[in-house]
């Protein structure tokens, strides 16, 4: 066998790749395997890039038989269970960009933006964005790997040539309410088993040990996938039964679809709908009105759930 420390990993799929700028790949010979893991400092901690389906893998690393038509992903590295996040690409969260900041007077996305606004340039030498902020290029540097490690900007740890990325944009963007995002992150901590299988035949990626996936926090949408699992297929579109949780509706059936594009569920046939009201004499303990489900329900329901219009995932526009 072979092995290979600090190596840039891309695999193709279809017309598109899986990525990461810093793992270790091992070739086992006797089991005929190829195993690739992050490194644990540096650019390795950052997740893996997959833009077939759209997601980024906050994963310890991958397992692939040579010749098998399955890759299994997470817990499969080392046999032990492994709590996995399996993130939309177009994923932000405010509290998580506010915290970059810390005790600093200024977010350091901001101030990466702000200093290739004002060189007209993406790319730059860490040195120089240190003399920009005034501090010492070794702190520059710092600050540049956490951001890389969060996918803001690509850093070329030999040369320190620095990039920035799309996503830095697009989070300002987000932040200041003058681009959509959604709230899509699957969460994984099967029992036992992998995290994830990939399927390289119809590129199927599914998904294990999801307690619950919210859609929407503005629209109160939350799915609770049976046995937990989920299938994932191009560009985040995602089959799964179980029960889905609306507002006042909450409705359970299988071969559920939920459509990215659309940003809607269709589902064929509905086994129960159950409608809840809220008591305004009847206060909970944080003095907002009850809610309570009523004893009769719908059966037999088919057609589809529109979310939100599919230009205001994050809820940022009220109706």
């Amino acid at each position: 066998g072979w092995s290979c420390a600090h190596a840039q990993f891309m695999m193709h799929y279809a017309e598109d790749t899986l990525s990461h700028p810093d793992v270790q790949v091992r070739f086992n010979k006797n089991r005929n395997q190829i195993t690739v893991y992050r490194q644990d400092k540096g650019l390795g901690q950052q997740p893996f890039t997959d833009d077939y389906h759209q997601l980024e893998w906050d994963v310890p690393g991958l397992l692939w038989e040579v010749n098998s038509t399955r890759m299994k992903i997470g817990s499969a590295i080392d046999g032990g269970s492994t709590i996995a996040q399996f993130a939309s690409t177009n994923y932000f969260e405010q509290r998580s960009f506010d915290a970059l900041q810390g005790q600093d007077p200024t977010n350091p996305v901001v101030e990466v933006y702000r200093f290739t606004k004002a060189t007209g340039r993406n790319g730059f030498m860490t040195e120089d964005f240190a003399r920009h902020i005034r501090l010492s290029e070794v702190q520059a540097r710092v600050m540049l790997m956490q951001l890389a490690n969060f996918g803001y900007v690509n850093v070329n740890p030999e040369t320190l040539w620095c990039t920035t990325t799309p996503k830095l944009r697009d989070h300002i963007l987000c932040k200041t309410g003058r681009k959509d995002y959604d709230v899509i992150r699957f969460n994984s901590a099967p029992i036992n088993g992998v995290n994830a299988e990939w399927s390289l035949l119809n590129g199927h990626f599914q998904i294990n040990g999801i307690d619950r996936i919210q859609l929407s926090t503005s629209k109160d949408v939350t799915l609770f996938p049976a046995n937990g699992e989920i299938v994932v297929s191009k560009d985040r579109d995602f089959k799964f039964d179980g029960r889905i949780a609306a507002g006042n509706i909450e409705m359970t059936g299988d071969e559920l679809s939920f459509n990215y594009s659309d940003f809607a569920i269709d589902f064929n046939s509905i086994e129960a709908v159950r409608l809840s009201v809220y008591n305004e004499e009847e206060l909970t303990n944080r003095g907002t009105p009850r809610k309570h489900w009523l004893r009769s329900q719908l059966e037999g329901v088919s057609g589809s759930l529109s979310i939100d219009y599919p230009t205001n995932r994050s809820g940022r526009r009220s109706e």
